[in-house]
């Protein structure tokens, strides 16, 4: 009952009552310490989150995800030098993973803008799993992002060309390949390319937003997507629409994805301002966001003679 109101009714309250019953049975039992971490960081109890998480660590001194569940609390909250260690715990005890070399890699982009750090750790990840699963795709999905980071935009392209699925599912996102590709060859200048991108997106994006219309990952998506063709009005409803659906307030760890993700469409429509509010937000609220990343992610360049954004590089703590 507990996984049911957490997993699929996204009644977090509910799901906590439901783990109190089972744990007063299951005394100790860190499976349900982590799972209710997992739902207090999803209602933005980040300190509770970590405390839970480290008890549940004690309890199951072997299991990697837990010190991996850590590193990303403590980096969502910015403290990146405690998150470092818990990731390298992690690989540690199961150097065969994924997730915990893609978390690192974040932690070093947003820590220090460290390209080099991230891209070892990157590649470090071991090949072992297949060319179609979940993971794989998402391994690849960072490869792509550490070449669009590092302005090697055919880079980033070779490695889309070699993505086993035609777009990237996660519970943060619904992004089609086509989608990425058109804004890399917009940053390349090449616009019949990245015309043909945003509508072979936006074609995509329609139908999957027809068969499950409140899934907020898709509306955000198609947001950009539209944007990316310049019919202003209809991306900033898209966009508007999939933060309405997932509140920050609602789900602390899903929502501001769809913040950044209006934050973006605001970029490509012109609307600077409204950019600039909801990235100053993001800093905010814990959340993967950072003034190094925000430095480092093309999105943001049409912001970088802003006399607001600027400041607010520079008004931030390193």
């Amino acid at each position: 009952l507990g996984y049911y109101h957490y997993l699929c009714r996204q009644d977090f309250g509910q799901a906590l009552a439901e783990f109190a019953i089972a744990e007063k049975d299951l005394h100790n039992d860190a499976r349900i310490i982590a799972v209710v971490a997992a739902i207090l960081k999803r209602q933005g109890k980040m300190d509770q989150t970590v405390e839970q998480y480290k008890r549940a660590f004690e309890l199951s001194p072997q299991d990697a995800s837990l010190p991996h569940e850590i590193g990303c609390a403590l980096m969502t909250m910015r403290d990146y030098a405690g998150a470092q260690p818990y990731y390298d715990r992690s690989i540690a005890l199961a150097p065969d993973q994924t997730l915990a070399y893609i978390c690192k890699a974040w932690n070093h982009w947003l820590w220090k803008g460290d390209m080099d750090g991230a891209r070892r750790t990157l590649d470090g990840i071991p090949d072992r799993t297949s060319p179609g699963s979940v993971l794989s795709s998402v391994s690849r999905f960072e490869s792509f992002r550490m070449e669009l980071l590092s302005r090697n935009y055919q880079g980033a392209l070779d490695v889309l060309a070699h993505a086993p699925a035609a777009f990237v599912e996660r519970q943060w996102w619904f992004i089609p390949k086509a989608l990425l590709e058109a804004f890399t060859y917009r940053l390349m200048g090449d616009e019949a390319r990245a015309r043909d991108g945003y509508e072979a997106a936006r074609a995509m994006l329609q139908k999957e937003a027809e068969q499950r219309p409140s899934d907020d990952r898709v509306r955000a998506s198609l947001g950009i997507a539209l944007a990316g063709l310049g019919l202003k009005e209809e991306a900033i409803r898209q966009g508007k629409l999939a933060v309405e659906m997932m509140p920050v307030s609602q789900n602390a760890v899903v929502g501001p994805y769809r913040v950044e993700d209006l934050a973006f469409v605001y970029v490509m429509v012109g609307e600077y301002d409204e950019a600039i509010d909801s990235l100053e937000y993001l800093l905010s609220i814990p959340f993967w966001s950072s003034v190094h990343m925000l430095r480092l992610d093309p999105r943001w360049d049409l912001l970088r003679e802003k006399p607001r954004f600027k400041a607010l590089l520079e008004g931030q703590s390193e």
